[in-house]
């Protein structure tokens, strides 16, 4: 996830937990656009994005493979694990795929 993105995500979240000093708490400083002004705000806003990076996922083995033989005009085409073991031309290029099933048995939310 890109920074802007999370820091709207920690704004909407601070603007929802103190609705009454919100905006006045979420100015920035001008010595960076990453310093707010309020110490706890900067703090928390360190944590967010900590908590963020701190997370990490093990999603096991790819549900399957998607092989891309556009390298010599021969198209895409969907692999099991067996299959992909097999095919071993370096024209092939193998992307491994998971399930959102797989990210959501990891403890993450995935949007529709």
């Amino acid at each position: 996830m890109d920074t802007n993105k999370m820091r709207e995500q920690f704004e909407a979240a601070w603007r929802a937990r103190y609705p009454e000093h919100g905006e006045i708490a979420l100015k920035r400083s001008g010595l960076t656009p990453e310093d707010y002004c309020n110490t706890r705000v900067k703090d928390a806003w360190w944590a967010w994005k900590a908590s963020r990076e701190a997370v990490v996922v093990e999603l096991g083995a790819p549900s399957h493979w998607v092989a891309d033989y556009a390298a010599c005009g021969g198209g895409m085409t969907v692999f099991d694990a067996e299959k992909a073991a097999k095919v071993t031309d370096p024209m092939c290029s193998k992307t491994p795929s998971y399930t959102i099933h797989a990210l959501e048995k990891a403890g993450l939310k995935v949007a529709p």
